[in-house]
């Protein structure tokens, strides 16, 4: 169990009087996305500018190149969370990682919110796109040895079918996180687009008779209803209600209260990138892109958030 030392009280009280005094910029970070906290060095990585020639590629990218892009920089970050050591970083690996990203971005995909929004908790495993650090991921020097801390956004609507948002960041496992609860929204208009599934299969001569006459008359009582999906990038308005330390479940407030952007740039059911969109007052956060992956994929032993 740690104790409050001498190191560990003038930290908490340290940050805390700065979120309060800086409530604004607050919002700016913590809102759009919440940067990747693990323990040790910095990991920060620069962005990789793409060749000519790599656009002409990502131009031809189908649908299944794209989830096989995503499924192997979900295993590229996945090991190199989980320090394999056959994951060390080199440039090669690290321009491989960035060219995926932006491979990724680049196809505009389409998703079903319900999918890969709406759900449980995505745990940000690589960041990129800014010189300096984040904050957040600073306070991963009071993380234990085998330990790594989490962060992450949880979207879920609630029972009314309002959107809501969780941002979690851990700075000694979830003894010691940082929490910030709010509403979210669509900003901008969603481009929707008809993802039409087939027609069930008839079971009968009589429901083979049924679908033919109905599809003649240019209705089929078999075909589901189509399926509204979205397409990337999507900015979503995320309001900020209510903020907190929670030390050895104690909670303490934060007097934090405003609005931020999370744009979204790619989506599916396992992986997700956003990118920040707004200066603070403090650092330097527009462009700074975040990998996030579903929990249950970073911890198997992860206790959902509530």
């Amino acid at each position: 169990m740690m104790t409050l030392t001498s190191t560990v009280l003038p930290f908490l009280l340290t940050i805390y009087s700065f979120l309060c005094e800086s409530s604004d910029a607050f919002i700016q970070y913590f809102v759009p996305v919440v940067p990747h906290i693990r323990k040790g060095s910095a990991h920060f990585t620069p962005a990789i500018r793409l060749r000519a020639s790599s656009f002409v590629e990502i131009a031809r990218t189908s649908s299944v190149d794209v989830s096989k892009a995503s499924s192997e920089l979900q295993s590229l970050l996945l090991d190199r969370w989980n320090g394999k050591s056959e994951s060390v970083d080199t440039l090669e690996k690290i321009e491989r990682i960035e060219k995926i990203i932006d491979q990724l971005i680049q196809g505009q995909v389409e998703y079903d919110e319900n999918d890969c929004l709406y759900g449980p908790l995505y745990a940000t495993i690589y960041t990129t796109g800014v010189k300096t650090k984040p904050l957040w991921e600073q306070f991963a020097s009071l993380a234990t040895a085998d330990k790594k801390n989490i962060s992450g956004q949880k979207y879920f609507k609630d029972s009314n079918g309002d959107g809501k948002v969780i941002n979690y960041s851990e700075v000694y496992g979830r003894s010691f996180h940082i929490r910030a609860d709010g509403n979210v929204a669509l900003r901008t208009p969603l481009e929707l687009i008809e993802a039409t599934p087939k027609p069930a299969t008839p079971q009968s001569p009589i429901d083979s008779l049924t679908s033919f006459l109905n599809n003649i008359g240019g209705k089929n009582k078999n075909m589901p209803a189509p399926k509204k999906l979205s397409k990337c990038p999507t900015d979503y308005l995320a309001t900020v209600t209510k903020a907190s330390f929670n030390l050895f479940g104690k909670s303490l407030d934060l007097p934090v209260k405003g609005t931020g952007i999370a744009r979204l740039l790619y989506a599916d059911p396992n992986l997700r990138i956003f990118v920040s969109v707004t200066e603070n007052d403090w650092e330097q956060t527009a462009g700074l892109k975040v990998v996030q992956v579903r929990i249950d994929l970073v911890e198997e032993e992860w206790e959902e958030l509530s």
